[in-house]
């Protein structure tokens, strides 16, 4: 196993709440800057490397991979080192090349990215210094026309993002030792004073992406939780079989995060009909979201991670 970046922050209901009413603002800190050092600890081990830095960034929905890898970017600029973010759902396959047996579209699989490319491209690039990065395009679901021209130097770190960064299909794409491999998500669970689960790590990346979700793609609670079951699926196909091979784990999780995503998840949830699949469920997190001490989404530092999640 790989070294863990993560660091304790408080995971019990009562103290979260007691925080968050002591001083809200003390904890809001406290968290932003135990992931920011999460951050510069990667950055850190980055810069001891030689050549042409590879990083591999992988997590599961709603971990935080994308404002992770800005975060890293930035903090690799403050050492005197030019980042690029490489996204592998640029890598798709056009939408009709690869269906699951009943004709849909499964995102989820390692085998709807274009391997052969990905090879070839990197290839070139730790070759040659430069490559052309193909865009994929969610609205018409093929490659769009246009590409991305990247060019490197000596000491630039390239961070390819993406659910399948650590599956050995990726990585040994790679030169050996070369990429350092991350994986970040949502690592702690909430419990209450009996040791119970309140909020389970899933639990709290379902919150983040539907309330993502609503914002940013127009979709219902009801769509969330029909995408959800995919995701899960997938996850559990071909995400955490590999996590084991990650140098670096992160934990994305911000003890006050269930305040803060509380009044507007309840309000989202309880648009859930009583007649849908997913009431039951939609209850459950009701129920436990309701425990929390609401904190305005207006106290959340415009740099924080959080931020992805939010309007």
């Amino acid at each position: 196993m790989g070294d863990e970046a993560m660091s304790e922050r408080p995971d019990r209901l009562a103290e979260i709440n007691r925080r968050v009413t002591a001083d809200a603002p003390a904890l809001i800190r406290e968290e932003e800057r135990r992931y920011a050092a999460e951050i510069e600890h990667v950055a850190g081990r980055i810069e001891a490397r030689r050549g042409t830095k590879i990083v591999l960034l992988a997590g599961p929905s709603a971990s935080g991979k994308t404002t992770t890898a800005f975060m890293l970017a930035e903090a690799l600029a403050t050492r005197g080192h030019t980042a690029y973010t490489v996204s592998l759902d640029d890598f798709f396959r056009p939408q009709n090349s690869c269906v699951d047996e009943e004709g849909e579209r499964d995102f989820e699989s390692v085998n709807a990215l274009d391997l052969p490319l990905l090879r070839q491209t990197f290839a070139q690039l730790l070759e040659t210094g430069s490559c052309e990065i193909p865009h994929f395009d969610f609205t018409t679901g093929g490659r769009a026309a246009e590409t991305r021209h990247l060019r490197v130097e000596e000491g630039d770190v390239i961070i390819v993002e993406g659910i399948h960064a650590l599956n050995p299909l990726i990585t040994d794409s790679f030169p050996a030792g070369n990429p350092l491999k991350l994986y970040v998500n949502v690592s702690s669970r909430v419990y209450d004073a009996a040791g119970d689960v309140v909020l389970s790590k899933r639990d709290l990346r379902f919150v983040r992406r539907m309330i993502r979700d609503y914002h940013y793609r127009s979709s219902t609670v009801d769509n969330t939780f029909l995408l959800w079951d995919g995701v899960m699926h997938g996850e559990d196909a071909y995400l955490f079989p590999f996590r084991h091979r990650a140098d670096i784990r992160i934990n994305s999780f911000h003890a006050y995060e269930p305040c803060v995503f509380r009044d507007e998840a309840v309000s989202l949830l309880e648009d859930v009909d009583g007649d849908s699949v997913y009431y039951s469920k939609a209850r459950d997190l009701i129920r436990n979201l309701r425990r929390f001490i609401s904190l305005g989404a207006n106290r959340v530092p415009e740099f924080s991670l959080l931020r992805e999640f939010l309007s």
